[in-house]
């Protein structure tokens, strides 16, 4: 089981077939570029640098780096953030087994982190469905 939170919304993820992590990060303004230059890789800053929503495509990353380091059982540390992870979800190449999927959640990005093969069938109470 793994658990997120913000300042409006909770996540819970869990899972009978193997780790899974969630995180969830709301989509409101900040300053990004700084942290994303110093943790992101070559590649990651240049598919954000592209993308038109690059406050999205940040918080994609981000999300997905926090739920990968949650379902191996270790966070962050150890270079989490640096942790290479599929820019559209799907296969995590540095964490071999496990897949990160993507929920729609208006006004906030929702990163799964689960074993590969495994569906994640979200439950969205009606407040996060409504944003």
């Amino acid at each position: 089981m793994s658990v997120s939170y913000s300042r409006r919304r909770i996540a819970v993820a869990a899972s009978y077939d193997g780790p899974v992590g969630v995180d969830l990060e709301e989509r409101e303004p900040r300053d990004f570029w700084g942290l994303a230059e110093r943790w992101f890789g070559a590649g990651e800053l240049e598919w954000m640098a592209g993308e038109v929503d690059q406050l999205g495509a940040f918080l994609r990353l981000w999300t997905a780096k926090e739920a990968v380091g949650k379902a191996l059982g270790i966070g962050l540390r150890g270079a989490g953030l640096r942790r290479v992870v599929p820019v559209g979800g799907g296969v995590v190449e540095s964490a071999p087994g496990l897949q990160v999927t993507y929920v729609a959640c208006a006004g906030a990005v929702l990163a799964v982190a689960a074993p590969v093969g495994v569906g994640v069938l979200p439950t969205l109470d009606p407040a996060c469905v409504r944003g």
